[in-house]
């Protein structure tokens, strides 16, 4: 590791390590899977662990009288005897493995050591202080780019996936009464392959994967107690078909008793009745696009009583202003506060106690 003092403000890291990755158990063992038929996988007990090169590289400046960050990420990795899938079609007639009999036009999937793998990941984020309306701003991007060798029916195969991602914060300091975050992300991703076709041709294919998620929190306490609470997400998902929903939980509540221990809430999950839990990701050698939904809850109120027990002296005041020093940090929730870009609920998720 080097690390390189540029000024009084900025700093460059430059840090290189190497690797070994074990094959797994499942990757090792030959023994065919038939639980996904027509599609078929079998170990490979001849594997070789996995050897990488990593060079990380970070530059960071910060301005702490003006408030202002900037940092800069670079992460690249190279890899020899990289552990992938090698795919395998039955021609011409059935083949018998083991016990098994596979029947023409079965795809059989093997992982091998291939050598010719590089990434390269890259991040930059930006975060400033909004004084007119006392908020902080913070904004990202960045870009991912995966080259993945690979063997289709014993000929070499070439995938290449791009992944664009871009994001935005804005987090309140208003004061202890109001707090607010409202943030957006998205991702763009492409995946390239290459692969032979049954007359061992090779065709060139492109697949597309957009996904954002909006979100808006409001948090508002009086000085006599009242609270109120809102949080709105919305998720979407587009590959060929699109997959999206929006997500409402609000909150009234009131604190009361000595030095405000005590907490009524009231809260409503779903107001707009379309929860639902799915993600989508794509392999890294750009050839499949996963899909995993979940059933989760849909609309239901909740009602809880809270009682803090804070009997560990006083701490020192902070500053007023500071968002550390808000009424929404005692006791609501784990750690304190709402979690940056996020309120008292995750899509798909439940109210936190």
């Amino acid at each position: 590791m080097a690390r390189f003092k540029l000024s009084a403000k900025s700093n460059i890291r430059l840090f290189y390590r190497s690797n070994v990755n074990q094959p797994s158990i499942t990757q090792l063992q030959d023994v065919l899977n038939v639980q996904n038929q027509p599609f078929y996988s079998v170990g490979n007990p001849n594997l070789k662990p996995q050897y990488s090169h990593i060079l990380n590289g970070t530059y960071t400046f910060t301005n702490t009288a003006k408030g202002r960050v900037l940092v800069g990420n670079v992460f690249a990795q190279k890899s020899n005897n990289y552990i992938t899938n090698a795919t395998y079609i039955v021609q011409g007639r059935d083949s018998v493995i083991g016990k098994n009999i596979l029947a023409q036009y079965d795809q059989i999937s093997k992982p091998i050591n291939v050598d010719g793998y590089y990434g390269l990941r890259s991040f930059l984020t930006y975060a400033v202080p909004l004084k007119f309306i006392k908020s902080n701003l913070n904004m990202n991007g960045g870009l991912n780019y995966n080259f993945v060798p690979g063997l289709f029916n014993n000929q070499k195969t070439e995938s290449k996936s791009y992944t664009y991602s871009v994001g935005t914060v804005i987090a309140s300091n208003v004061s202890q009464y109001v707090d607010f975050t409202v943030s957006y992300s998205a991702n763009f991703n492409k995946a390239i392959s290459e692969t032979p076709d049954s007359k061992n041709v090779i065709q060139e294919s492109t697949q597309k994967f957009f996904s954002h998620v909006g979100s808006a929190q409001l948090n508002l306490l009086s000085k006599n107690g009242w609270f109120f609470q809102n949080d709105l997400t919305n998720q979407l998902q587009w590959q060929i078909t699109t997959d999206k929903y929006w997500l409402w939980n609000m909150s009234v509540g009131k604190k009361f008793l000595k030095d405000r221990k005590g907490e009524l809430k009231l809260t409503a999950f779903d107001v707009l009745k379309q929860n639902v839990s799915f993600s989508r990701s794509v392999s890294d050698d750009g050839n499949s696009i996963y899909t995993q939904t979940s059933q989760v809850l849909t609309q239901y109120f909740l009602l809880t009583f809270t009682y803090n027990l804070r009997n560990f002296g006083k701490a020192a005041a902070n500053p007023r202003g500071n968002p550390n020093n808000s009424e929404f940090n005692r006791g609501n929730f784990p750690g304190g506060g709402f979690p940056p870009g996020g309120g008292f609920n995750q899509p798909g998720g439940r109210p936190q106690p």
